[in-house]
């Protein structure tokens, strides 16, 4: 064997020990990967679920709660809208937050919050909200369209004719009853002199 075949078959030999090192690594690592992978899902169920619960939204879904017509309607519209967008319940804070996310000029209310509460009860009593309540928070979200069972008129029928009754024949023929005066009848005085 020459010299030359020796350094090959080395260099082959080295190539396969590195080979087998590196698959035996790239399997640990896929093992550890498929468990990283598991626990990534896991935890985004977790934090989507304890989002909702912890009354948070991610920041992509708040911003799509933004309205673009902010700066040309009132307050109560504002408010409206944003509700309209919602998907779950919202604060008054979270609606303030969003009203300023949508460039609403707030500077004319000396208390905003005080008067998006305000607004929200209003809608609490028409009925245009529902609301959940956690402690002394108050969550609000659109009201559910109430159902209206359409009413189904039943068609107009012509009045009957009256027809006279066959056994009345003349006002003589019904019974006539004599009205009777009843007057109580008062207790005899009791008789104090003894005698029977």
């Amino acid at each position: 064997m020459s010299q030359e075949t020796e350094f090959w078959k080395n260099t082959l030999k080295e190539a396969r020990e590195q080979y087998q090192v590196l698959c035996v690594r790239r399997d640990a690592l896929e093992v550890q990967r498929e468990t990283v992978e598991t626990r990534i899902m896991q935890l985004e169920a977790t934090i989507k679920n304890l989002s909702d619960l912890a009354s948070e939204t991610p920041f992509e879904k708040m911003e799509a709660l933004v309205i673009e017509n902010a700066t040309e309607i009132g307050l109560a519209d504002a408010v409206r809208e944003i509700l309209k967008n919602a998907t779950r319940h919202l604060t008054a804070i979270e609606i303030r937050d969003l009203l300023e996310d949508s460039n609403f000029d707030l500077t004319p209310y000396s208390n905003a919050l005080a008067s998006i509460h305000g607004i929200l009860k209003r809608f609490e009593e028409s009925g245009e909200v529902s609301l959940a309540q956690r402690g002394r928070t108050r969550f609000y979200r659109i009201a559910p369209p109430k159902r209206v069972t359409p009413i189904i008129a039943a068609p107009i029928q012509p009045p009957a004719r009256r027809t006279p009754n066959p056994i009345v024949k003349s006002p003589e023929d019904t019974l006539q009853v004599p009205i009777i005066r009843v007057t109580p009848i008062r207790p005899m005085p009791k008789d104090d002199s003894g005698k029977k």
